[in-house]
């Protein structure tokens, strides 16, 4: 590998194999030729010649851009809070466009992307005279667009906000949202933070971020580990629009203090949710069905073609889901609930521990959509009952496989479940 040292105030880049632009950030590169850090334990390597680049981005003087990002390039960042915006399409903090690229932090916590006017002192701030709307029309933080094999590592997220363009994805692969099909494979996000602070008076702000770390229309493999996400008024994690080929993985996360802990619109397939913790939402785990721009539906949680049930959430600590005063856009999860299967399917729950919750441990309900579906849905899998109504029906029912060791409380259940065809 070559490593090339980027420096200046800002980085906000477009990586689609041609060099950063933003109106404010400025790099400067050393000469190749120093040893480059193996990208898993971080030791210094030989110098190469030819082959990946890893590219170090950090505060100092100002200097031109090196060469853009590659294939198989390493983007590593220095602490630092980079305020990143783009008042114009693509409406984002950092676009990704390159496939097999690694943006790595190099200090989680103090590695900030903010969306805000805070300052670097003092970032991710609440006051609402400091947030960046964009005017309005809102903005995402970091996004992959259509770029299989992208990692995105050890970095915070915040305050990037939603508006009349939509937008307030702090972190996003984006496989080809509203176009009903698969755009994206492999992708991984690692030691994440994606939060925001914006704390206005409505809790039902048309400002509000919306996703924390925000996958959809991919069909991985896929990994989404040792993350945290919070204060988002749709979920705190979503990966949806990927029918039954979602191939993803989550593991070891926390999803908190939002609309939904997990969200995962028509979404199933191989889909496992594992040894996380997801607490002090409305609702925790809701996979859903819904006959809207996430075509097509439903959620069914089999593999393509079989009966192997194939999406499973297992070994989470679900708990203390009852807030009522989290930031909440569109839909809001049934206030109280662990696990919500939302007009879904072949879901399988099982060996969590689900305790707490004031109104359901698990529940699986039908869905009546009255969205007017783009074209590509058209309630697949659903039953329509008028022109304006798409009905997802109960059409599975909880069969415990394990129980108890204690009775719980009311509502509340650490259980081995799956859901199955009813009758």
């Amino acid at each position: 590998m070559r490593r090339w040292w980027l420096a200046g105030a800002a980085f906000a880049l477009t990586l689609a194999g041609a060099q950063g632009i933003a109106g404010s950030q400025a790099f400067a590169a050393a000469a190749p030729g120093h040893g480059a850090r193996d990208h898993v334990t971080g030791a210094l390597a030989g110098a190469a010649a030819s082959g990946p680049n890893v590219l170090l981005v950090c505060n100092g003087s100002t200097k031109p851009c090196p060469p853009g990002a590659s294939p198989g390039d390493w983007i590593l960042i220095w602490p630092g809070v980079y305020h990143e915006k783009s008042a114009q399409w693509p409406t984002a903090g950092v676009w990704i466009q390159t496939p097999g690229l690694h943006i790595r932090g190099l200090d989680r916590n103090n590695v900030i992307i903010d969306g805000s006017n805070g300052t670097a002192s003092q970032p991710c701030p609440s006051d609402p005279s400091l947030q960046d709307t964009n005017g309005g029309a809102g903005r995402d933080g970091i996004v992959v667009y259509k770029a299989s094999g992208v990692t995105v590592q050890n970095l915070t997220v915040c305050d990037y906000l939603a508006g009349s363009g939509g937008h307030g994805n702090e972190i996003w692969w984006n496989g080809g949202d509203k176009s009903g099909t698969i755009g994206m494979g492999a992708y991984r996000g690692s030691y994440l933070s994606a939060t925001s602070m914006y704390g206005p008076s409505d809790v039902h702000s048309p400002n509000l971020a919306q996703y924390g770390i925000f996958v959809s229309n991919a069909q991985g493999p896929g990994v989404i580990e040792h993350s945290y996400g919070s204060n988002m008024a749709d979920a705190a994690y979503y990966i949806g629009a990927c029918q039954q080929v979602c191939h993803a993985t989550m593991t070891h996360d926390i999803g908190t203090n939002s609309n939904l802990g997990y969200s995962g619109t028509n979404a199933g397939g191989p889909l496992i949710i594992k040894d996380s913790m997801f607490s002090g939402n409305r609702a925790g785990i809701v996979p859903n069905s819904l006959n809207n721009d996430d075509a097509p539906p439903p959620q069914n949680g089999q593999c393509a073609g079989t009966t192997t049930l194939c999406t499973i959430i297992e070994h989470n600590v679900i708990k203390n889901n009852n807030n009522p005063n989290v930031p909440t856009s569109g839909l809001a999860g049934a206030i109280g609930t662990g696990v919500e299967i939302s007009g879904g399917a072949y879901d399988t729950v099982r060996d969590n521990l689900i305790i707490h919750n004031g109104a359901w441990g698990v529940v699986t309900h039908d869905f009546p959509d009255t969205e007017t579906p783009p074209p590509g849905s058209h309630c697949q899998g659903g039953i329509q009952v008028s022109p304006q109504l798409c009905d997802f029906p109960p059409t599975a029912t909880s069969r415990p496989s394990g129980c108890c060791r204690t009775p719980p409380p009311r509502g509340t259940a650490s259980t081995a479940t799956a859901t199955r065809p009813a009758g």
